[in-house]
């Protein structure tokens, strides 16, 4: 049970929080189903738009921002320093942070542990007369490109998964690849035929096929970027992972000399999380969505809508243009998205703000009382504030709370 189960639902007009149901926490996970306190509210929400995706909170819910020094519309574009401010006071033309993760958030993992994955496949039984079976993968740059083909083409049941592909040359040869890779980790590999592409499927391998649907995911809509490489400290590895995510959904193509990747995908997780995993090489882009209505499939129609989410970036950096500025020609960058030491910093362009009456959402206890929501970087209140808030509102507290 979590901490705001065993609380209950506290009054509105407690300070500082927070979030509705379904925004995003990193590996896809909604904050309702993460949260320690939950409260009910009834007032102003904030919704920001940014080059990133958006972001909706309560009004004085804290955001790591950037603020313009001079009003929109003025070039070049001139940034305050970073400092926290509450949701409620960003302005159009200010920044906010998708982060790099601090040294102490990273792992250097070398291999993927799959003895985890043992209860889900039979149980000990399995590993007993299976003594040959591996218990581990070695995570190298091709297993991430395999597993990022996954996020992008594959699907699983209980201890068995594949990545389906179609008949064109390039999926032929990526169909090749994969059985390479997957051979690489120590698997055999079968290929079914259809009608419309072919399958590759893994074979004696019940406990990474049961790794990948619990850490990646079973379909188009739940994938998301497993932990161990969202955190990877190796950019090998995360520019692996991606180049197979793009080998499988992304769309390639050239604008103002530039070589820039779309990848479009039905999990909003799935999206929020390659926004932060190229965070950590300095790398930003733009999201948007896009919806398809009747359509071709192969050789069958269908009339169901499909909902995508985009994010259109460049893997070699930002694009630049020549610009004819006070006489001279000069170097033009994005304004959309900046990178520093702290992340990449992306540009609000709208707000709206609107009346909300429901449950809201936060986590609390976090180290330096920051975390991640809808690939952003927030902060929650302190204990002293929540504890502050929690006697006045008549709950018990332990001996010797921390209180402003």
């Amino acid at each position: 049970m979590t901490r705001a189960k065993q609380m209950g639902t506290i009054n509105h007009s407690l300070k500082n929080v927070c979030f509705p149901a379904g925004t995003l926490l990193p590996g896809g996970v909604p904050i309702e189903d993460a949260a320690t306190m939950v409260r009910q509210y009834d007032g102003e929400m904030v919704e920001l738009k940014t080059r990133a995706g958006d972001i909706k909170a309560t009004a004085n819910h804290n955001l790591f921002v950037r603020k313009r020094r001079h009003k929109v519309g003025l070039t070049p574009i001139r940034l305050l320093d970073p400092e926290w401010v509450p949701i409620g006071d960003v302005r159009v033309g200010d920044f906010v942070c998708s982060p790099k993760f601090e040294p102490w958030q990273q792992g250097h993992e070398t291999k993927i542990d799959l003895s985890d994955m043992l209860d889900n496949v039979g149980g000990p039984w399995y590993g007993y007369h299976n003594k040959r079976s591996a218990f581990s993968v070695d995570l190298t740059p091709e297993a991430a490109w395999f597993i990022g083909l996954y996020t992008a083409e594959g699907s699983a049941t209980s201890g068995f998964a594949k990545v389906s592909l179609g008949f064109k040359e390039s999926e032929i040869a990526l169909g090749q690849r994969a059985v390479s890779a997957i051979n690489s980790m120590g698997y055999e590999t079968s290929i079914f035929r259809r009608e419309n592409g072919h399958d590759v499927n893994i074979l004696k391998g019940r406990l990474f096929s049961e790794w990948l649907r619990k850490n990646v995911g079973t379909n188009a809509h739940n994938k998301k970027i497993p932990g161990i490489i969202l955190y990877h400290s190796d950019s090998a590895i995360r520019k692996a992972f991606i180049e197979g995510l793009l080998d499988g959904d992304g769309h390639n193509y050239t604008r103002d000399g530039n070589y820039r990747q779309i990848l479009g995908v039905v999990s909003k997780g799935l999206i929020r999380d390659l926004v932060l995993l190229l965070a950590q090489d300095g790398l930003g882009g733009f999201y948007s969505k896009m919806t398809k209505g009747p359509r071709k499939i192969g050789n069958s129609y269908t009339n169901k809508t499909l909902n995508l989410e985009k994010f259109d970036f460049a893997t070699n950096g930002k694009a630049t243009t020549q610009r004819f500025l006070n006489g001279k020609w000069v170097e033009s960058t994005s304004a959309s998205w900046k990178t520093d030491e702290y992340g990449v910093w992306y540009h609000v362009k709208a707000i709206d703000r609107s009346q909300f009456s429901g449950p809201v959402y936060n986590i609390q206890n976090t180290p330096k009382h920051r975390y991640v929501a809808q690939s952003l970087l927030v902060r929650n209140c302190s204990d002293e504030e929540i504890n502050d808030d929690l006697e006045g509102e008549g709950f018990e507290l332990p001996d010797d709370p921390p209180t402003p």
